[in-house]
């Protein structure tokens, strides 16, 4: 299975689930998400960084 394709289907079963879940269970969905989005532009800004 190609990359997009997994994270594709993860995001929709994350998008069928959000309905179902308490407020603390969003706000950890939540705070992951935006750990692995600083994450992932901490690694593009090291990669764009000249040696």
């Amino acid at each position: 299975m190609r990359r997009e394709d997994e994270e594709q289907r993860v995001m929709e079963n994350i998008a069928m689930a959000i309905p179902l879940m308490s407020d603390f269970e969003k706000g950890y969905i939540l705070g992951m998400v935006e750990a692995k989005r600083r994450e992932k532009e901490q690694e593009k800004k090291k990669r764009c960084q000249p040696a």
